[in-house]
C-alpha cells in the first residue's frame, strides 16, 4: 500500500511537471500573425547616403533608401540625387516591386515581416528604437541563413507616401 501511495505521488508529481513545462515552451514559441505590425506600418527612410562608383544610377553620387510597410506587403526604393546640399534635387525612384501574404512575429523589440513576390523571398528583421527610428535587414533567402544589415530608418509617415522633387523628407 506504501508503495500503491508513494508511485501516485511520483505519477502526480511527473505529471504536474510536464504539464507546466509544455505550458511555459508553448508561451515562449512565437506566434505568426498575418499582416503588418502596427508599430512599422508606414513609411520609413534612412539619411543621405555616398554611393559606391558600383552602386551608381546614372550620374546619382548619393542615395536614400525607403522601406515601405502596407497592411499586407512591403515594399522598397530608393531616391537618387545628384548633390548633398539641401534642398537634393531628386532624379530617379525605383522600386523593388511589392510583395504579398506578410505574415511577422515579434520577439521582444524586434519584429520579422515574411513575404513573396513571385519567386522571390523577402525577409525583414526589424529592431523597434523607439517609435521612430529601427535597425532594419534582410534577406532573399527562402529559409533565412544571414541578414544582411540595411541601416537605420526614420519613420516619415504612418502612411505610404509616393515621393516626389516636390515631397518635404523629415531628417
Amino acid at each position: 500500500m506504501k508503495n500503491l501511495g508513494k508511485i501516485i505521488l511520483l505519477t502526480l508529481g511527473l505529471s504536474l511537471f510536464s504539464t507546466s513545462l509544455m505550458s511555459f515552451t508553448n508561451a515562449s514559441a512565437a506566434t505568426v500573425n498575418n499582416g503588418a505590425p502596427k508599430e512599422l506600418k508606414g513609411t520609413w527612410i534612412t539619411k543621405v547616403k555616398k554611393l559606391s562608383k558600383t552602386l551608381r544610377v546614372k550620374d546619382s553620387l548619393y542615395q536614400r533608401s525607403i522601406w515601405y510597410v502596407g497592411k499586407n506587403s512591403t515594399d522598397e526604393s530608393g531616391l537618387f540625387y545628384q548633390t548633398k546640399t539641401k534642398p537634393a534635387s531628386m532624379f530617379n525612384a525605383e522600386s523593388s516591386g511589392a510583395n504579398k501574404g506578410l505574415t511577422y512575429t515579434k520577439s521582444g523589440n524586434t519584429y520579422y515581416l515574411n513575404s513573396k513576390g513571385d519567386d522571390n523571398y523577402f525577409h525583414y528583421k526589424a529592431k523597434l528604437l523607439n517609435n521612430r527610428k529601427i535597425k532594419l535587414y534582410f534577406s532573399s533567402d527562402k529559409n533565412v541563413k544571414k541578414w544582411h544589415y540595411n541601416g537605420e530608418y526614420y519613420k516619415q509617415s504612418t502612411k505610404l507616401i509616393h515621393f516626389t522633387t516636390n515631397t518635404k523628407i523629415k531628417d
